[in-house]
């Protein structure tokens, strides 16, 4: 297929034909605009970045857009470009997207940063502009035209373009969401085209982007895992996109960024001030597993701790698979292209195994610390997800409800489990706990093994010490209790530490594995802190606020309905049915009196249901969308035996547009 020229389609990037033409032509430019071949099947362009062109047997691959300028010269390569792969979506290396889209060239962009690229439009309207410490991200340096887009870009995928096998390498960095393209060159050897990682020896081309919230430098810890990541490679050439192409000494290159990057981070905090940024380059460089017992094994450099069983065959058992550390900045606020999930602990699991890869990801909750790295998992290894009945949904349809910490990228779940059942995974037997509707989130389940002759407890995050965040060897739970984990959004309940103290209590275990600290060895003081935990969780939250049976209240998160989908999404005007979940206020059943309000929704009467005091019911109702519009609210108002109580929930309606 010919490529389409579009010359003089915007005069400051693309230049006019003659030579000295236009307002902003260098006198030099015909010299300077010009691809410089590095290898036979290796191009430069100097553009606002680095651009590239692979050369392959049917046509060449395109690595970066810049202004778009080197589309008025692909005349000079030996094949013609067949597809144009963005590594990030920052202006000066994607502009030329749009312009190149409409040249014809299939364009591919990275996962997490599709919407910016499809979308600039919402993109920019969702940024806060003023007194907005989110706003040091560099989300305003984004694309001002939507591209059209051919496919994304996943982690760890190999592409076949043009002739040519391409792999995907996360390097987050300069953005969260940026990816390398490594590739084999007949002439070069190993060659990828490195991003922002690296400008020259010892240097990356700007810090100004690793500053991702005000006065922090998380995005140095960012870049160190993708430097690390690419010693490991041990490629011959490096291409960065900003600075000179990296031919020979990558090795000591690399060394000497990183020694710099350990300078830079220094005493610094985190951009959380929890912890120092050089405990997050300690944990990328130590990812060594902690042995709990023979078969059972955590992380120490994630997020979320990680456990993994080992059973005698080899295969491996996951409880909860969320991101390595330095890779969730929770100041940043949560987007598609802020989250992203990063393989990690399969090099130290193959050293125990003998196999790489793990087989079933066991979930305790929904939260993006816990699950993030999952769909990686299922699609370079096939691991299967199992998941409780309490959150299975939101896993697979994170759009559907107004929750928070929900990882933005639906996770298909293989296996649901229901509360009390009894299952086996290879010769372990697992009981899932009964329902706890509450505590760290409603959304939860807790569940128990034996491994080498102990009772293990999983609890995500429903117990997590005040001491353990930072583990000292002379820990005593005489000086130690449960944190009080305030998670009200997460539909957070008043009983919810009591349903799952009595469940924890009875059952006794050896060892409790919760979600952020090591493995906690079990005494009577241990469950003695457990019970105080409930008591004082409780009287806390009594004493401050109405939840007696006889008061009138919407629960501890003060909550009235939900209406699923939230995120309410139709291509054209027309009917459509939703799910409403309502809570009675009242200490006795009444009838509740429901109505859908707002522009963007019409519905012919209110509707009716019957609940008891304090208590849930759910319903389907069909509501018209009458019209285009994009992202408007609509609410819903609530009646409880004739008295009013407002506008209880809402929900975001788009219609008419391809995407939300």
């Amino acid at each position: 297929m010919a490529l389409n020229r579009i010359k003089n389609s915007n005069p400051s990037t693309l230049p006019p034909e003659t030579p000295g033409e236009g307002p902003f032509m260098h006198e030099h430019q015909a010299d300077i605009l010009k691809w410089i071949r590095l290898a036979d099947d290796v191009y430069r362009f100097r553009d606002s970045c680095n651009v590239y062109a692979l050369i392959g047997d049917s046509g060449s691959v395109i690595i970066d857009a810049g202004t778009g300028a080197w589309l008025d010269h692909v005349e000079q390569l030996p094949k013609e470009p067949a597809a144009l792969l963005c590594t990030h979506f920052f202006r000066d290396h994607a502009e030329g997207a749009a312009y190149a889209a409409r040249a014809g060239l299939k364009i591919y962009v990275p996962e997490a940063e599709l919407d910016i690229f499809v979308d600039p439009h919402m993109h920019h309207l969702q940024r806060e502009t003023i007194c907005s410490f989110d706003s040091v991200y560099w989300h305003h340096f984004a694309p001002i035209e939507p591209v059209a887009i051919a496919g994304v870009l996943k982690d760890h995928e190999i592409l076949e373009l043009a002739g040519l096998k391409l792999e995907v390498v996360p390097l987050p960095g300069a953005t969260i969401g940026q990816i390398g393209v490594a590739f084999l060159s007949s002439e070069l050897g190993s060659v990828l085209c490195s991003a922002e990682t690296i400008h020259s020896e010892g240097r990356i081309p700007r810090i100004a982007p690793l500053q991702q919230v005000y006065v922090d430098l998380d995005g140095i810890a960012m870049v160190y895992g993708s430097v690390r990541a690419l010693s490991l490679r041990k490629v011959d050439v490096l291409l960065p996109s900003l600075g000179e192409p990296i031919l020979a000494g990558v090795d000591r290159c690399l060394s000497m960024l990183s020694a710099n990057l350990r300078k830079a981070a220094g005493r610094r905090m985190n951009g959380g001030e929890t912890v120092p940024l050089a405990f997050l380059l300690d944990a990328i460089d130590d990812t060594a597993l902690v042995r709990i017992s023979e078969h059972v094994y955590r992380t120490k450099s994630t997020k979320a701790t990680t456990a993994f069983l080992v059973s005698q065959s080899g295969k491996v058992l996951s409880i909860d698979y969320g991101a390595p550390h330095h890779m969730l900045n929770y100041s940043i606020l949560g987007r598609r292209s802020t989250r992203r999930g990063m393989l990690h602990s399969l090099d130290e699991l193959e050293a125990i195994t003998g196999r790489r890869g793990i087989d079933v990801v066991l979930t305790t909750h929904f939260h993006d610390d816990h699950v993030g790295g999952i769909n990686l998992l299922k699609r370079v290894f096939g691991t299967k997800v199992w998941a409780s009945k309490a959150y299975s949904e939101i896993l697979e349809k994170p759009g559907d409800r107004l929750l928070p910490a929900a990882w933005p990228f639906p996770i298909a779940v293989d296996r649901v489990l229901e509360h009390d059942e009894v299952f086996r995974w290879e010769e372990f037997e697992f009981r899932m706990g009964p329902e706890i509707g509450g505590g760290h989130t409603h959304h939860q389940a807790v569940c128990s093994f034996v491994a080498d002759g102990l009772t293990y407890a999983a609890v995500g995050d429903q117990y997590l010490s005040r001491k353990l965040w930072n583990p000292q060897p002379d820990h005593d739970w005489q000086d130690d209790e449960w944190d009080d984990v305030f998670c009200y959004r997460s539909g957070q309940t008043a009983t919810g530490y009591r349903l799952s103290e009595n469940w924890l209590i009875d059952l006794r275990p050896d060892v409790i594995l919760n979600g952020h600290q090591p493995a906690i060895m079990t005494n009577d003081l241990v469950f003695q802190r457990v019970t105080e935990m409930s008591a004082r969780f409780e009287n806390l939250h009594r004493s401050l606020m109405p939840l007696d049976e006889n008061d009138e209240h919407f629960g501890l998160d003060s909550t009235g309905a939900w209406i699923e989908p939230y995120r309410l999404h139709r291509l054209e005007p027309g009917q459509t049915c939703v799910r409403i979940r309502v809570r009675n206020p009242l200490p006795r059943a009444a009838t509740l009196e429901l109505r859908m309000s707002g522009a963007a929704v019409l519905v012919d009467k209110a509707v009716a249901v019957t609940c008891v005091g304090h208590e849930e019911a759910v319903f389907e109702a069909t509501v018209l969308l009458p019209r285009t519009c994009r992202r408007e609210p609509a609410a819903l108002s609530m009646w409880a035996q004739g008295r009013p109580f407002g506008q209880v929930s809402e929900v975001l309606v788009t219609v008419g547009h391809a995407r939300w």
